[in-house]
C-alpha cells in the first residue's frame, strides 16, 4: 500500500459563467487535412487550451463551439491512417469528415450550408470564425471586438450579425474570416450573384461583388452585408517571427510548419480560450470517470465486419452515458505492446489521479440502461456487503446498508466483472483512487516484461489475492446468454467477431431510447 494524493482538483473558488444553452458567441470551424494529427493537437493547445484529453469537454458550456472540418478521404487500404483517423475522432470528439456530407464537396459554400444545418440539433451562435489548419486567431481580441454588453449603441448591436470581417484584397488571405450569423444566410440566399471566378471563396466574391456595384443603386439583400477589409489585423506570414507587426493582431496566416504555430503564439503571447469547464460533481458526490479504448484492431481479413466500423459509435454509446451522469468520458490509446491488458492498465493509470473513480469499459461492451449510475451500483454495493457481514434476517436492510458502506469504504478498491468464458476479458472494471489501487496497477505492469497476458489475465492476477477468494458476488456484467431488459452492460468479449453483435445492439439501443424520447 502506498500513500497518494487525493485527485486533482479546480479552485472552487474561481468563478466562471457556465453556458447552459446551445447558443454561442462564436462558432469556430477549422478545415484540417486528415494527416495534419499534430497541427490539430497544437492547435488545440492553443486556441483552447486543450493538452489532452484526461479532462475532456463534457459539454461545451462556455461562449465558444469549435470544430475541425476534414475534407472526403480515399482510405483504400490504408488500415492505420483509417485507425489514426478513428482514434483521434474517438478522443476529442471535435471532427466533422465530409466524406457523405452534402455531397462531399469540399468548398466554403458546402461548409457554409453545412454551419446552417446546425440550427437542426439546436446549434446557434452569432459569429461563425473560418480558418484552415495553417492559420491562428486570438479569439480573446475577437470577442472583445465583437462584443455589444458594453455599449446601448441599438444600431451598432443591430449591424453585428451582418458584419464579414478579414483581409480579402490581398491574394490567399482570405483563408480566415469572421461573418455575422445573419451575413452568412443572405450570402447563400443570394448565392447566384456572386459568380466571379477570379475568386475561390465565396465569401471574397460577395465582398468584390459589393466593392463593385457600391457606387451604383443595386438593391438586393447583399447590400445588407458590412465588409471590414482588415489588411493590418488579418496578415499572411512571411516566415519571420521579427516581421509580425505589434498592433493587435486578429490573424495569422500561412502557418505551414507546425512548430510556425508554436513560434508565432508564444511570440505574440496569444491566449487561449477555453471551450468549456470542467464541472465538478454535486457536493458529496464522487469525481468519476468512464474509461475505454480509442485504438482498434483491423479484423476485415477474419470477419464480415471489423471493430473499427463500429468503435465510433460503441464510444458514443459510452459518451452519452456520461454525459448524463455528469461524468467525463476518456477514451485513450491501449495499445501498449499490441497487448490491450497492458494499455488497459496504463490508461486507468493516466487517469486515476484526477478522479475518485475510474470505470474502464470495453470497446466490446455496450451500456444497455443509461439510468444506472456509477453512485446506483455502489449504493447496491454497499447493501450486499452489508448482508454478507450480518446474515441476521431481523436486522434491517438500512442497518445493512449502513454497515456494508463503512465497510466498503474502508476496504473495497475494485469492482471487477467476472469474465464470461474462456478467454474472454471482463469487459468491466471499477477502480478506487487510493494506495491500494495504484499499488496493483504497479504489481501488474511488474509482470509486463516477465509474461504476455493474454485476454483474462487481469482476473488470474486478481485470484492470487486472498481477500480476492472470498469476494462478495454481484452480477455486473452480462454476457449474451445471460442479458436481460434493465442490465447496465452485455458483454460481447466471448465472441470471435463481435463486431455485428455489438452493431445490432447499439442500433436496438437507439431505437428504444428515440421511443422513450
Amino acid at each position: 500500500n502506498v500513500e497518494v494524493e487525493p485527485p486533482i482538483t479546480y479552485n472552487k473558488n474561481e468563478k466562471i459563467e457556465i453556458n447552459t444553452s446551445n447558443h454561442y458567441k462564436i462558432l469556430i470551424l477549422i478545415t484540417s487535412q486528415l494527416r495534419e494529427y499534430r497541427k490539430r493537437n497544437l492547435l488545440r493547445e492553443v486556441l483552447f487550451g486543450i493538452e489532452n484529453n484526461l479532462e475532456p469537454c463534457i459539454r461545451y458550456n462556455m461562449e465558444i463551439y469549435y470544430k475541425f472540418l476534414i475534407p472526403p478521404v480515399n482510405f483504400g487500404n490504408n488500415k492505420e491512417l483509417y485507425r489514426n483517423f478513428v482514434g483521434e475522432s474517438i478522443e476529442y470528439n471535435d471532427i466533422v469528415n465530409f466524406q457523405n456530407l452534402l455531397g462531399s464537396n469540399f468548398t466554403q459554400e458546402t461548409i457554409l450550408k453545412w454551419v446552417q444545418t446546425q440550427k437542426d440539433y439546436n446549434i446557434t451562435f452569432d459569429h461563425l470564425v473560418l480558418l484552415d489548419g495553417n492559420s491562428i486567431v486570438n479569439l480573446e481580441e475577437i470577442e472583445y471586438n465583437l462584443s455589444y454588453k458594453d455599449t446601448d449603441d441599438d444600431e451598432y448591436i443591430a449591424k453585428l450579425p451582418y458584419v464579414i470581417w478579414g483581409n480579402f484584397e490581398i491574394p490567399s488571405a482570405d483563408n480566415a474570416v469572421i461573418i455575422g450569423a445573419e451575413a452568412i444566410k443572405v450570402i447563400l440566399e443570394n448565392e447566384y450573384l456572386l459568380q466571379n471566378s477570379n475568386y475561390t471563396n465565396l465569401i471574397t466574391r460577395a465582398y468584390f461583388y459589393n466593392k463593385e456595384n457600391s457606387q451604383t443603386n443595386f438593391s438586393n439583400e447583399l447590400e445588407s452585408l458590412i465588409f471590414l477589409n482588415d489588411e493590418e489585423g488579418f496578415i499572411v506570414w512571411n516566415g519571420k517571427v521579427e516581421d509580425i507587426p505589434q498592433n493587435p493582431i486578429i490573424s495569422i496566416e500561412n502557418l505551414i510548419m507546425a512548430d510556425d504555430i508554436l513560434r508565432v503564439t508564444n511570440h505574440l503571447s496569444i491566449p487561449y480560450v477555453p471551450a468549456c469547464h470542467f464541472t465538478t460533481p454535486s457536493e458529496g458526490e464522487p469525481k468519476i470517470a468512464v474509461v475505454t479504448s480509442s485504438s482498434f484492431k483491423d479484423e476485415s481479413n477474419n470477419c464480415k465486419q471489423s471493430i473499427l466500423d463500429i468503435a465510433y459509435e460503441s464510444a458514443k454509446n459510452k459518451r452519452l452515458y456520461s454525459q448524463k451522469h455528469g461524468y467525463s468520458f476518456i477514451p485513450l490509446q491501449t495499445n501498449k505492446r499490441g497487448i490491450v491488458t497492458w494499455g488497459k492498465m496504463d490508461a486507468i493509470k493516466r487517469t486515476l489521479p484526477y478522479y475518485d473513480w475510474v470505470l474502464w469499459i470495453d470497446t466490446n461492451s455496450v451500456i444497455t440502461n443509461y439510468d444506472i449510475s456509477v453512485v446506483d451500483l455502489l449504493e447496491k454495493l454497499y447493501l450486499i456487503v452489508g448482508e454478507r457481514l450480518i446474515s441476521d434476517g431481523n436486522v434491517d436492510k438500512e442497518e445493512k446498508y449502513k454497515k456494508g458502506k463503512e465497510e466498503f469504504n474502508e476496504k473495497i478498491e475494485v469492482v471487477i466483472a467476472e469474465s464470461k468464458g474462456e478467454g474472454s476479458d471482463t469487459g468491466l472494471l471499477l477502480i478506487k483512487h487510493s494506495g491500494w489501487s495504484f499499488s496493483f496497477i504497479r504489481n501488474v505492469q511488474a509482470i509486463r516484461d516477465k509474461t504476455v497476458m493474454e485476454k483474462g489475465s487481469i482476473w488470474k492476477f486478481l485470484e492470487d489475492f486472498p481477500e480476492f477468494k472470498n469476494r462478495a458476488k454481484y452480477p455486473l456484467n452480462s454476457s449474451p446468454e445471460d442479458w436481460k431488459e434493465g442490465d447496465l452492460i452485455i458483454n460481447y468479449g466471448s465472441e470471435k467477431c463481435p463486431a455485428g453483435s455489438i452493431a445490432n445492439s447499439l442500433k436496438e439501443l437507439n431505437l428504444n431510447v428515440q421511443e422513450n424520447s
